[in-house]
């Protein structure tokens, strides 16, 4: 379950999400916007991101690498595929999801700031939590030694 770590971060905490907020706000999204700036993400971000994991430990511009237990292991020029597909293309659709939400909640209900951020990292948190429990490596047993 550990190889799916990064790839279950990643559904748990902007996949699902994106969509259940998606369902609510994707009248206020402007289409040709949100895929512009996928585009650009995509692109800085990954020239970005293939900069970075090239770079080594030794190096003094090194700023990341991946850890082969818990991605699939599979990568392009250098890039794990999950950082690819859900790091890159999820994370715009996800900040302008949130944020058109939070600016209909916050006109349309009046409701303050406050109670959503408190929310956002309430559920943050429980997601990171049910990820790690997920993933976390099952402890080894203790074998009971038997004296004769």
């Amino acid at each position: 379950m550990k190889k799916f770590s990064y790839l279950s971060a990643y559904i748990f905490l902007m996949a699902i999400p994106s969509v259940v907020i998606l369902a609510f706000v994707y009248r206020a999204i402007d289409i040709k916007a949100l895929l512009l700036v996928i585009l650009a993400s995509f692109f800085i971000g990954g020239v970005f991101d293939i900069w970075a994991t090239r770079h080594g430990e030794k190096d003094k511009f090194y700023v990341w690498e991946y850890n082969k237990k818990t991605t699939l292991n599979k990568s392009v020029l250098g890039m794990e595929i999950e950082d690819i597909t859900l790091f890159l293309l999820l994370t715009p659709i996800f900040i302008i999801a949130v944020w058109e939400a939070a600016k209909m909640l916050i006109s349309t209900y009046n409701i303050s700031i406050v109670p959503l951020m408190i929310g956002g990292v309430v559920f943050i948190l429980i997601c990171y939590l049910l990820v790690f429990n997920l993933t976390r490596p099952k402890g080894k047993r203790k074998k009971k030694s038997r004296r004769k």
